[in-house]
């Protein structure tokens, strides 16, 4: 289901070039007004984010005098340097000069970092973590109370934040018992409130982790956006690098990702000097510039290097239920959809690759076309979205392609995406934010599919999420004869039947088929041959009733529609696509 989106007061502009399934919503750029401002005009933009119904944050730089740092939450000024909008501000304190962290979940819940300074001043001196405009951590004031931390541990530093949809934050930080500060991965609950409820140790400096090859003290963290993550399930995955100058440690088995599953038991996943998985006859390289996303289902994508030439070290791989799965890695042909024969080269290859719950992946890809001002892309998945020197938006060519954490993010459920674009203006580049409003197509076609009376196949598609809780899933049958009947069918079971009732289609399902022939359910394709239906998850029909879809379970949907032959009555199916939830 495409959700709506809050855009008050934005244009909406369209992509030119390359034409694709998606939509662009032009919501910022450099030059505008700022929105709710008193005549300020926005000078830079430097942080993004979006949630599945498709609110937005924007963090941007204005030409005022002074303080001139802003974030914006849907077209409204949410935060603002010298201020104490959108937080509780300590007694004789404002908000300082930028925002670190900046998040919101798809529960609206936004938390971001920001440093705070003494009112009228200009010098940060202090650093809070905000949930929902309340401080979770205050540093050098908030005690950490984690078990195996040393007695009297206050929080020293924030360095970056994380959350999931369920009231958890990864936290990167420091802490400091009287002894000097030491870095610390942590989980903390919060309640409703924002109050911690559990605080929770991954990893500290100085102590061993279990598995192979981690038999050094810890040294440190990459605490960046695009190198931890946490799922709704508070699984948690986490770069972290041993100290190689206590033996036995060495260069070239110092690095690790982590996995902490939701019972806090903490395993490795990767160590740089395991086997490459796409590639057993190598190893991996350093994680200190790796990229990871982490998804609800425990899915997970990685961007990063082995051990082998430059010319072929770099990849994009994905895990799904276990199966490794490769997106991309330098060397081999460039997806279809980008054309020119082109191979992938390596040099800004990766970025940042946030993950749908769904598996999707938004990553950014060079290629080895010699002329380098159309040599870069980002793609959806196989599906390329944006090319340097090639798309328009707004009415300019792309400069830039987003590669960065601050740059792009995407929603849990695949849909929507926000993106900081450069673009290329005569009297010099700008910035510019755009959301995209995803296809996100999921589940697998099957069945042998005859043509209908357009002589073309109707064809089935579904958009939303996987995940059943979510009640997320719109279905589309497309390339339909004009202003036809017809209403989707579901089952558990899949089959072939071959012109059930002198259908001239075949049915794809088997078993208890239910029939979508409620209230408002029973369609027309109208002029454009097409129509869809929202699904209600709660309330999926059965011969003997209404049941609700469960996790686990693999149901397969149809549409029949009816339809005219040589001016003969007759009817038609679609192909059956099957939906495996979670």
């Amino acid at each position: 289901m495409k959700d709506s989106l809050s855009f008050t007061g934005l244009a909406a502009l369209a992509l030119a070039v390359p034409a694709s399934a998606q939509n662009y919503i032009e919501l910022i750029r450099e030059g505008d007004a700022l929105p709710g401002g008193t005549g300020e005009i926005i000078t830079r933009i430097d942080n993004v984010d979006v949630n599945n119904s498709g609110d937005w944050l924007i963090e941007l730089d204005t030409d005022a005098s002074a303080n001139d740092a802003v974030v914006l939450s849907n077209g409204a000024i949410l935060w603002q340097e010298g201020t104490s909008l959108g937080f509780t501000a300590p007694a004789g304190k404002e908000a300082g000069s930028f925002i670190d962290t900046l998040d919101i979940n798809d529960a609206g819940d936004i938390m971001f970092i920001t440093p705070v300074r003494d009112t009228g001043t200009t010098s940060n001196n202090g650093t809070l973590l905000v949930w929902n405009g309340v401080t979770v951590i205050e540093v050098d004031v908030t005690p950490c109370n984690a078990a195996g931390v040393p007695a009297g541990s206050i929080y020293s530093a924030v360095s970056e934040a994380w959350q999931n949809n369920n009231g958890q934050l990864l936290v990167g930080a420091s802490i400091d018992s009287g002894t000097g500060s030491t870095p610390i991965l942590l989980r903390i609950d919060v309640d409703a409130t924002g109050a911690i409820t559990s605080e929770t140790k991954l990893a500290l400096r100085g102590e061993t982790l279990p598995g192979p090859n981690h038999v050094t003290p810890i040294q440190g963290f990459s605490f960046s956006k695009g190198r931890q993550a946490i799922n709704d399930n508070g699984e948690c995955m986490w770069y972290v690098d041993d100290d190689h100058t206590v033996a036995p440690g060495d260069t070239l088995s110092d690095s690790n990702l982590y996995m902490t599953d939701s019972a806090n038991v903490n395993t490795l996943l990767f160590n740089e000097a395991d086997p490459f998985p796409t590639d057993l006859a190598d190893v991996f390289d350093h994680f200190s510039t790796a990229e990871i996303d982490l998804n609800s289902s425990g899915d997970y994508v990685f961007s990063g290097f082995d051990r082998g030439p430059s010319t072929d070290d770099s990849w994009i791989f994905k895990s799904v239920g276990g199966v490794i799965e490769v997106i991309a890695h330098e060397g081999d042909p460039v997806p279809a959809s980008v054309g020119g024969g082109w191979l992938t080269a390596g040099f800004g290859f990766g970025g940042v690759v946030p993950m749908s719950n769904n598996g999707d992946v938004l990553w950014y890809l060079d290629w080895n076309d010699p002329d380098t001002n159309i040599d870069t892309g980002l793609l959806f998945n196989d599906e390329l979205l944006l090319q340097e020197g090639v798309s328009m938006l707004g009415g300019l060519v792309l400069e830039d392609v987003p590669n960065g954490d601050t740059e792009i993010a995407m929603s849990d459920n695949g849909q929507v995406a926000i993106i900081e674009v450069v673009l290329d203006e005569p009297n010099g580049d700008l910035d510019a934010v755009f959301i995209v409003e995803l296809d996100g197509e999921i589940g697998t076609s099957y069945c042998m599919v005859n043509p209908n009376s357009t002589t073309a196949t109707s064809a089935l598609i579904a958009t939303g999420s996987t995940t059943a809780l979510d009640n997320d899933i719109e279905l589309t049958a497309n390339d339909l004869p004009l202003n036809a009947f017809g209403f989707f069918i579901t089952s558990l079971d899949q089959d072939f039947v071959a012109n059930p009732a002198g259908s001239a289609g075949n049915l794809c399902l088997g078993g208890a088929i239910g029939r979508y022939v409620g209230a408002g359910q029973i369609l027309n394709s109208g002029p454009a041959g097409s129509f869809g239906l929202v699904l209600d998850l709660t309330q999926t029909p059965t011969p003997t009733g209404f049941v609700s879809v469960m996790a686990g379970e693999t149901r397969n949907y149809q549409a029949w529609h009816r339809d005219s032959v040589a001016g003969v009555p007759t009817s038609n199916f679609s192909n059956g696509l099957s939906i495996d939830f979670n």
